[in-house]
């Protein structure tokens, strides 16, 4: 059983862009995995950010909690 309240759908869509092997477009994403394209594009913009955040060092896997 899963503690955490943080929703799966980022994880899912990061693992999907992973695992798919080439881009994909938002009409894609959202009819693989079944979200609205509202959600997909959200998600999509929230990982992207993250990304962004990351290359520039401004987080690291040490500072996430667990």
């Amino acid at each position: 059983m899963e503690n955490s309240s943080a929703s799966k759908t980022p994880g899912r869509t990061f693992g999907y862009l992973l695992m798919s092997g080439q881009p994909g477009t938002m009409d894609e994403i959202a009819k693989d995995l079944l979200y609205s394209k509202a959600t997909a594009s959200l998600i999509i913009s929230d990982i992207k950010v993250q990304y962004e955040r990351w290359t520039k060092g401004e987080i690291d896997e040490s500072s996430e909690k667990p």
